[in-house]
């Protein structure tokens, strides 16, 4: 069912019509709202629009390696599983 929430990032308020659970929701906004200060905190001169992009682009690296890791342990999953059915298969 969907639902409004509206949250805070980098001082803007966004309201979010979404399915996914308001305390991910509002999770992924701080997370994503305090990413953003780190890098604007860490690097004087650095624009919030630009500081957003640095933090889009770090999340979209971690999502695409995070998706590497899942298919590499599917594959390692599915090898065992052969495995394990030719085991019990030679029983």
């Amino acid at each position: 069912m969907q639902k409004t929430i509206k949250v805070s990032i980098n001082g803007m308020i966004f309201t979010i019509t979404t399915d996914e659970h308001q305390d991910d929701i509002e999770c992924a906004a701080r997370l994503v709202d305090t990413l953003i200060k780190e890098k604007v905190e860490k690097h004087a001169g650095l624009s919030s629009d630009r500081a957003i992009l640095v933090v889009a682009m770090s999340l979209a690296t971690d999502a695409i390696q995070a998706q590497r890791r899942v298919q590499h342990y599917e594959e390692k999953v599915a090898q065992l599983t052969s495995v394990v059915a030719e085991q019990v298969r030679i029983s």
